[in-house]
């Protein structure tokens, strides 16, 4: 009857043991905190975090900061990796690249090789440092603003005709951004006027809308990107040449 006990005893400490280790096994794909926040021109600050990549369980128990060694005059976005070759899992080994990932529907993540993306980054164009950010943590998705007047421009000092133009985003939002935050302005000092902004595939709809009267008026709002990731623009004809509209925010996948 002992040994009876003794075995039970065994195999329920095996059995729970395996129930409470299974709840810091990660499903494939997912990731939780890991983010990266604005610490200076060429340093971020990365959060606690865990998820899985490429089959390994990956944790980062303490925040630390990171230099970021891919900066350059080109406006580029720097794409934050874990490193797998390098890693001694669970303590992953980051790396930071301009090379894009791609969707991997096996893994279920964005990855360039076998490296998971975990985070992107921007700089301006003409100077190589990194745009001031910061950053909101929901999971595999990550909500990215810029900071101090660091936004990217799009359209500046121009006249609607009452007619849908494309614009060109895909050079300002990174592979993975599944929306763009925009903030569009309009002016018509004589009359009434309507501004719309949307995906260029879904430019019927004019996600975003400024109205306003003999005056100025602005929006802010998130689109979500077509495939292209670009934009389309619409406003009533005037010719006070003060359409302006900016990327100052994006809601990015890893």
């Amino acid at each position: 009857m002992k040994k009876v006990k003794v075995i039970f005893i065994v195999l329920v400490v095996m059995f729970c043991g395996q129930l409470v280790f299974s709840q810091y096994i990660p499903r494939k794909g997912e990731i939780q905190g890991a983010i990266q926040q604005y610490a200076d021109t060429n340093t971020i600050a990365i959060t606690p975090g865990y998820g899985e990549a490429n089959g390994n369980y990956w944790e980062i128990t303490e925040a630390f900061l990171y230099n970021v060694t891919s900066l350059d005059l080109l406006g580029s976005f720097h794409y934050l990796y874990i490193d797998d070759d390098a890693s001694v899992y669970p303590t992953p080994t980051i790396i930071d690249s301009t090379t894009a990932p791609s969707w991997s529907s096996t893994l279920y993540g964005w990855y360039n090789g076998n490296d998971r993306c975990i985070g992107v980054l921007a700089s301006p164009v003409g100077n190589d440092i990194l745009s001031a950010f910061k950053a909101e943590d929901f999971g595999n998705r990550v909500e990215y603003l810029f900071m101090n007047g660091s936004n990217k421009l799009l359209l500046s000092g121009a006249n609607p005709t009452g007619n849908w133009e494309t614009l060109e985003a895909t050079a300002y939002t990174p592979v993975n951004v599944k929306k763009v935050r925009i903030q569009a302005y309009e002016q018509d000092i004589d009359s009434n006027f309507s501004l719309f902004v949307s995906s260029f595939e879904g430019k019927s709809t004019g996600e975003l809308r400024a109205n306003g009267y003999k005056g100025l008026n602005y929006a802010t709002d998130y689109i979500s990107l077509g495939d292209s990731h670009n934009l389309a623009w619409k406003g009533d004809n005037d010719d006070d040449n003060m359409t302006t509209i900016v990327i100052c925010g994006y809601i990015y996948s890893r």
